[in-house]
């Protein structure tokens, strides 16, 4: 049966394993106030242990959200899925955290644990993603033709406006249908080769007729094919239309 020092170890174990986290860890009671941090919580902040505990978080936190606002869920759930906020560096600069809060009792308290992350990087990321999209989109929006781009199941994941005149359609209504909806079965089954022709290592392209009002143009479409970002192992393909009609 374990005893008193084989207790005294595991505790120790523990506390070791939760003070050199990587995440950080902050106990408070239910009024909000720091009862204990980690090192990764003291670090994020460029301070110490002993200048947080004993304060209220909001002293930290640059988003405060009143202590009912942050237990009652907790009590009525037993946690809180995470969230956004901002806390307040050592220099006053604002480091953006993902917070998730659960709730534990020890002798006869309730205490709040929450465990944030730094998402600076994955915020900067999202920015960077976010201008070089726009600019991707003012660049295709410039080409004088259609241009669409495919998932590897042909669902459309991006058309420009001469894309939408051309098919009279709004580009959510595009995005929203399927390929074969969109362009007819017998497009699907061009579209099928132009894939396996593409991942073969070639660059296919196709003519069509397409009637637009009452007169009707030949569309010639050039394909290509780049990995997909967003979905390692998968690929996106675009397709470039204009009209060689003479």
């Amino acid at each position: 049966e374990a005893g008193p020092a084989s207790e005294s170890a595991q505790s120790k174990r523990f506390r070791i394993l939760v003070e050199t986290a990587p995440v950080e860890v902050w106990v408070m009671g239910e009024d909000l106030q720091v009862e204990y941090v980690n090192a990764a919580a003291c670090d994020s902040l460029g301070l110490t242990a002993a200048d947080l505990v004993g304060r209220s978080i909001h002293d930290v936190d640059m988003r405060p959200r009143p202590a009912e606002a942050v237990v009652e869920p907790i009590v009525v759930l037993g946690h809180v899925a995470a969230f956004q906020s901002e806390h307040r560096h050592a220099d006053g600069h604002a480091v953006p955290k993902e917070i998730v809060c659960s709730l534990f009792e020890l002798e006869g308290r309730r205490f709040i644990a929450s465990f944030a992350s730094d998402i600076s990087e994955r915020l900067t990321a999202a920015a960077v993603l976010a201008e070089r999209e726009s600019q991707l989109n003012t660049v295709l929006e410039a080409f004088p033709g259609v241009v669409a781009a495919y998932s590897d199941s042909g669902k459309p994941l991006y058309v420009n406006q001469q894309f939408c005149r051309l098919f009279n359609r709004t580009r959510q209504e595009v995005l929203a249908l399927r390929a074969k909806d969109l362009l007819g079965s017998d497009r699907t089954t061009v579209m099928d080769d132009v894939i396996a022709r593409l991942k073969a290592g070639e660059s296919p392209y196709t003519e069509r007729s397409v009637r637009v009002g009452d007169a009707e143009i030949i569309l010639r479409t050039r394909f290509l094919v780049q990995p997909d970002a967003l979905r390692p192992g998968r690929n996106v393909y675009f397709a470039f239309g204009t009209d060689v009609t003479e």
